[in-house]
């Protein structure tokens, strides 16, 4: 058709694929923010008060005594191996920090997405192109 244009995914616009597509695009933005607002109302809480976290009500109770890691027999002789509360504090701090990088990372992941649809229904192009000036 003659009168048509194509946007920079080389789509023919429609008013209903372009309305979905923003819609689709806004829908991504708008949960991979409030996820991420959650995320970080929950860091500051497990900061502020973390006996309200129900997470760390669960850490806190498992880590409140020395953990026997390894245990067991030789020689006719008992034998354990424990992590004191400091070890298992770091333990869990470093899985923490893992689990909120890896969320954060997939929110981002996200938010990204949902910018670059909505790009692609508005026909802007997804990268700025070097003029040959520079």
């Amino acid at each position: 058709m003659m009168g048509e244009t194509k946007n920079a995914g080389g789509i023919t616009p429609s008013s209903v694929s372009l309305n979905v597509l923003s819609l689709f695009g806004m829908a991504l933005l708008a949960a991979g923010a409030v996820m991420l607002l959650f995320c970080c109302v929950t860091v500051y809480q497990i900061f502020t008060a973390p006996q309200d976290v129900a997470l760390m009500k669960v850490i806190l109770d498992y880590t409140k005594d020395a953990a026997t890691v390894i245990s067991g027999h030789l020689d006719g002789k008992e034998f354990k191996i424990e992590f004191s509360n400091g070890f298992g504090w770091i333990a869990f701090v470093v899985f923490m920090i893992i689990g909120v990088g890896t969320v954060i990372g997939a929110l981002s992941a996200v938010i990204t997405a949902g910018g670059i649809i909505m790009k692609l229904a508005y026909g802007q192009p997804l990268y700025a192109r070097r003029s040959d000036n520079n």
